[in-house]
């Protein structure tokens, strides 16, 4: 996700992930290369928002996500979105990719 901005740098430590389809599935962890930056034994539901450990700072970066269980072969269209601000302040940007495997 790349988001272009001039004055203040903006960052968030909130986000979440949904996709079609797989609905039982649950997100497990988020990585950022090497940092882990938020994990749960449990998982949670897609579309859940859920707190990072360390703050992500708009411009260029690839997340890398695990879910509980392998995804079937198919086409899903994942949608990201980050939260700026507090409680019923927040503004969510939003990015969605396809894939198929």
């Amino acid at each position: 996700m790349e988001i272009s901005n001039t004055g203040a740098t903006i960052s968030t430590k909130v986000l979440s992930l949904s996709w079609n389809g797989e609905g039982k599935r649950r997100l497990k962890e988020i990585y950022q290369g090497s940092t882990t930056l938020w994990s749960d034994n449990k998982g949670v539901k897609k579309g859940s928002q859920v707190s990072l450990s360390q703050s992500l700072t708009f411009g260029n970066a690839t997340l890398d996500f695990t879910f509980d269980k392998n995804f079937k072969t198919g086409s899903y269209t994942f949608t990201l979105q980050l939260f700026v601000g507090q409680g019923n302040n927040q503004t969510p940007y939003t990015v969605s990719c396809s894939v198929g495997w």
